[in-house]
């Protein structure tokens, strides 16, 4: 029995993300479509649509998955592509969708897009592998990073996910605040700071993953366990109100940590 074409022409839903008009599109049929996302905000109206993800688009009939978020965090001050590289590595991006996360969201800083840009232009871009996967990034919001952080905690119609952090303390702190579970990743290429013995001692007390560029796929299985026993912040018996004082300052009084 001979197989039977694909056809073109199955209607899509576009929810648009910071565009102002959207193209006729058609895609094709298939079983395995659950969703594409495009970047409309730089081609022409009759233009073929890239891979950029701005635009989610979903065939309508299609179960969807609930949104399950993971999102990098690299600050506004130092640059960190190395992170921004490896949360867009194939290994990686495959342990994402082990763990059922629909979106990768990356707040890239000053210098990532680059890295974000290759990646693409790549052919790991379309691969199997990122079908599933709706891939966005942004330099940095002035506003903070509230919405993304409530995001990755699955406020919405999501559920939650997880945050990659390098180890500043404002983005551990804003994490820690809405108990969502974080990897803090220190960037090796900072001297004369205390980021490794601060994701460490955090791990050990159970706060958060302490993460490794080199391995951060583990670091994702670890973020499962993480949010079933992550513990509650702000400490209980820190006295006053430890919020006031600062990541640093309850490091100080809990931790032992001394900068």
């Amino acid at each position: 029995m001979p197989r039977k074409k694909p056809r073109w022409g199955v209607p899509v839903r576009l929810i648009p993300c910071g565009v102002d008009w959207v193209t006729d599109v058609r895609v094709l049929e298939s079983p395995r479509i659950h969703h594409l996302s495009f970047d409309l905000s730089d081609i022409g109206r009759s233009s073929i649509l890239d891979h950029r993800p701005k635009i989610v688009m979903s065939i309508p009939g299609q179960h969807a998955k609930s949104r399950k978020v993971c999102f990098v965090t690299v600050g506004a001050t130092a640059s960190f592509d190395s992170l921004i590289k490896v949360t867009l590595n194939p290994h990686f991006l495959e342990a994402l969708r082990t763990y059922d996360y629909t979106d990768l969201q990356l707040q890239y800083g000053k210098d990532g897009q680059k890295a974000l840009e290759e990646f693409r232009r790549s052919k790991d871009a379309m691969s199997e592998g990122v079908q599933d996967l709706s891939i966005s990034g942004f330099d940095f919001n002035k506003q903070g990073l509230g919405s993304e952080m409530r995001a990755a905690k699955g406020e919405g119609n999501g559920v939650e996910g997880v945050v990659i952090s390098h180890a500043g303390s404002g983005s551990i702190l804003d994490a820690l605040r809405i108990a969502v579970p974080i990897i803090v990743v220190p960037n090796p290429d900072l001297l004369d700071n205390h980021q490794e013995e601060l994701a460490e001692e955090l791990a050990i007390q159970g706060y958060v993953v302490h993460g490794h560029l080199d391995d951060l796929p583990a670091a994702i299985r670890r973020a499962e366990s993480l949010r079933k026993t992550q513990k509650p912040w702000p400490p209980n018996d820190t006295g006053d109100n430890p919020s006031d004082k600062g990541l640093v300052g309850v490091m100080d009084d809990e931790l032992g940590f001394v900068d």
